[in-house]
This record gives C-alpha cells, sequence and structure tokens, in this order.
C-alpha cells in the first residue's frame, strides 16, 4: 500500500506580538529593579561604606569634603608655621633687623666701656659691670655697675669713666648716674652706678 505524505504545517508570529508579550514583564523587572537598586542606595550602602573618622561617621560624599576641608586647614597652618619659625619672610623681622644693623653690638658696647676703665689711672680692674641693656627701638643702652676696691677714690674713679664714656663716637648724649659713696659694715667702700646712653642715629 503506497504511503501517503504527511505535511507539517508551521506557524510563524509577528514582531509586534512578541514585543507586546514582553514588554508588560520587562517593565515591571525593570521598575523592580529601579526601585530596589535606589532603596539600596539611600538605605544600605550608607550603612556599610560609612566610615568612622575621630569622633563621626562621614559617608564618601562627605568624605571627599572633609578631606578638601583637611587640606586646606594644613595650608593654612603651614603657612603660619612658616611665619613663625622662618622669620626672614616675615616684614616686621626685616624692620627690625635693618633697624639693629643700624646699632652697635652689644659686644662692641662692652668693649668700649672696658676699655675705657682699663684706661683710668690707677683703677684697673676696678669699673664692674652687672647689667648692659640694649633697647633697640629707642636706640639706648642702660648701663649698671659698681667701682670698688679704690678705697675713698671711687666717685672720682666713677666721674673719669663717665667722661671717658660721654667721648664714646656713637653716643649722642648721656644720662649721668648719681654720684654716691658707701661704706658696708666691712669697711668696703664702693659707688654703685646706673646710666643711661643714646645712641646716634
Amino acid at each position: 500500500m503506497p504511503e501517503t505524505p504527511t505535511q507539517t504545517s508551521s506557524q510563524s508570529y509577528p514582531i509586534a506580538r512578541i514585543v507586546d508579550r514582553i514588554a508588560t514583564p520587562f517593565f515591571l523587572f525593570s521598575t523592580s529593579l529601579f526601585a530596589l537598586l535606589l532603596f539600596s542606595w539611600a538605605f544600605v550602602l550608607p550603612r556599610f561604606t560609612a566610615l568612622s573618622i575621630a569622633s563621626g561617621s562621614f559617608s564618601p560624599t562627605e568624605v571627599q569634603q572633609y578631606q578638601l576641608k583637611l587640606q586646606a586647614d594644613l595650608i593654612a597652618m603651614e603657612q603660619k608655621r612658616d611665619h613663625l619659625v622662618l622669620p626672614l619672610q616675615n616684614a616686621l623681622y626685616t624692620t627690625l633687623k635693618q633697624k639693629r644693623s643700624e646699632l652697635p653690638s652689644l659686644i662692641d658696647i662692652r668693649s668700649r666701656l672696658s676699655d675705657i676703665s682699663a684706661r683710668i689711672p690707677d683703677a684697673t680692674n676696678s669699673v664692674h659691670f652687672s647689667v648692659i641693656e640694649l633697647d633697640v627701638d629707642a636706640r639706648t643702652v642702660k648701663v649698671e655697675g659698681d667701682v670698688s676696691g679704690v678705697g675713698l677714690r671711687s666717685m672720682t674713679v666713677l666721674a673719669s669713666f663717665v667722661d671717658g664714656v660721654v667721648q664714646i663716637p656713637f653716643v649722642d648724649h648721656l644720662e649721668r648716674p648719681s654720684f654716691t659713696r658707701i661704706d658696708d659694715s666691712k669697711g668696703n667702700v664702693h659707688s654703685p652706678f646706673t646710666m643711661t646712653l643714646t645712641i646716634k642715629q
């Protein structure tokens, strides 16, 4: 008996129908995924990405802002440190240095006073200095000391010393000391003195 051929029929679905069938599930999936990501970004991620710095807790965005603030504070502190540690950059220091360079040094002043004292006849090592203080702004030198070891000649030696100080080239004016002679309980005679000399401009 001859075989009867069978015919297989195939159905084709239009693209529009396929899109229509998957559109709703895809929309629901996308909406759910977006909502889940939004919820995670707003509530879940901050819990796991927050950083504890010092005594506070910061989010990644706040950490960046905190870093910028720290950098600005660091720059300001470095500038302040430079003004304190490196005074050469300070205008006030430059002005003070210029004033100081116009004045004789304390070493030079003491050397001049010691030379005058050494040239007083019969009074070597009789003038002793306890204070030599230079005031840069006022351009003055305060000298305190004592004349001793020459007996009753202490005031005479002091007068000779004062006359020598007046002759120093950089001295413009001298506020002369009071001439007093003191006898202590041991019979020693001495003449303390305080004088202030003004340096020439």
